[in-house]
Order: C-alpha cells, then structure tokens, then sequence
C-alpha cells in the first residue's frame, strides 16, 4: 500500500493527478478507523490530508468577503471560533455537539459532509446557512465559503441562526433528528427563512412550509404549534413506509423547541 503526505496544495495535486485507481483520503480517521478494525484494506492507496495548509484554513476571503472553513479544520476549531459563533451560529452549536471531546479535536467538517451520513450534524448547518463547497480538481473538497456576516445597516437586519438536534444517547449523541434555522431578523421580524431538516431521511431537506411559520413572526411569538405540524408532515412525507416515521414524527417537537428558543435569545 502507498502512503502519500502531501504538504502543500501543488503536491496535493499531484498526488491527485497520479492516485491509484483505488484510494482512500485521510484526515482525522474518525469514521475509517473504526471500520478498518479487524479488516483488510480494499486500497492500493491512502492520501493523507492534514499537512496542506490550505485545508487548515480559516478566515474572510481578500476579495468578497466571504468566510472560508477548510476541510481539515476540526470540530473543536469551527466551534471555537469567535467569527463562526457570531456570524455563524448554528454551525458553531453543531461542532460543539459531535461525539466526544476526543471525536471534536481529531473528526474534520470536511469529513463530517464527505462521509455522508444521514446523522451528519455539519449538513443542515452549512446548507441552511447557503455554504458553497471549493473542490481541489473536482476530487478532494478544499473547504465551504459561508456567505459574508449581513452589517446591520438601515432596513438589511441582523442574521440569526441556531441547531438542535435528538439523540438516543446522553453524552455521545449520534443524531436521530436534527434542525437548522437560520433567518433575517428585519423589524423585529424573522424574515428570509431557511429551515433545513437533517437524520430524518438518507439527506437533509428544507422545510419551505416550517420556514413560511417563521417568516413574518416575532421572536418569542412564533406559533409553536404550526412551525412543529409542517415539520412532522415534511418527514412524514419524506419517510412515509419507514418504522421510523411515526416516532420521528412527533419527536421533532423537541428539536423544533429547542430551536426556536436559541433563536429568541438574540
């Protein structure tokens, strides 16, 4: 088996442009390792992934403004730090609740969304939050651009956003149901919603309907019970044969609470 280490983003793209026909990247192995225990490797090659800087990333882009995450950035980097938890809050809450501590200092964002799991708890956060992905050669994701912090200013309001999410465990919660909001408070409105509903189904999905609930309410005056029916019929819809539904039906309720009170807070 090859083992290759690039350390800059040239070397990363060679090792791209020359990968065996079967390989695997490496970052922070929290998902790979546990798989491989007491298995063979079905790779001719492991691509490691935590020496470029560029994947180490984190900052305002020169150019518009927008905050860029690299891939290799842990959970415990994205939510410590003081622009994601201002700006952008629900996925600064979403870090701060994978795994454990240990999972949170070693597992990557960039992992979290390429290994693509249903429970993925980065997901909904990036997607409600209008994250765009920067590929290196179409292959390896480079990081996420999260649209430029809104400056409040005459009549552009303020960006608001919060995660929640249900588990079955109470320390290391693998999520059974999780929620993203994010919104524009604009008048002491909400306005410009985005609800995105994640480990329901095999992807996360928005909630147009939950959005519209919110979408004109005041903080603290939403209609609890509107704003949770649209979510329990959007997974309805969404997993109508599976065992699952009925309990994930009703158990949004706690995620959907959860959230509207963290969006009150601001």
């Amino acid at each position: 088996m090859i083992f290759t280490v690039p350390k800059t983003l040239e070397e990363l793209q060679s090792a791209l442009a020359n990968r065996s026909e079967r390989f695997v990247f490496a970052a922070g192995c929290t998902d790979i390792l546990p798989k491989k225990l007491g298995k063979p490797w079905e790779v001719d090659e492991i691509i490691d992934l935590t020496h470029v800087p560029q994947l180490q990333a984190m900052g305002v882009g020169p150019q518009t403004g927008d905050y860029f995450i690299g891939a290799c950035c842990t959970h415990a980097q994205v939510a410590a730090d003081p622009e994601v938890r201002r700006h952008y809050t629900a996925l600064a809450q979403a870090c701060e609740q994978i795994g454990s501590v240990q999972i949170r200092n070693r597992g990557t964002i960039g992992g979290n969304v390429a290994n693509g799991s249903p429970a993925a708890d980065t997901l909904p956060c990036l997607m409600a939050l209008g994250a765009e992905i920067e590929w290196i050669d179409g292959v390896c994701i480079k990081g996420f651009w999260l649209p430029a912090p809104q400056t409040p200013s005459a009549g552009s309001g303020t960006v608001v956003s919060a995660f929640a999410k249900l588990g079955d465990r109470d320390i290391v919660t693998i999520a059974r149901i999780s929620l993203a909001v994010r919104s524009v408070l604009r008048g002491g409105r909400y306005t410009n919603t985005s609800v995105v509903v994640g480990a329901a189904s095999q992807q996360p999905f928005f909630c147009d309907e939950a959005a519209a609930v919110l979408d004109g309410s005041q903080p603290g005056e939403v209609d609890r019970e509107a704003f949770t029916g649209a979510l329990a019929n959007a997974i309805e819809a969404s997993i109508p044969n599976r065992p699952t539904m009925p309990y994930k039906r009703s158990a949004v309720r706690g995620p959907a609470f959860d959230v509207l009170d963290k969006l009150a807070s601001f």
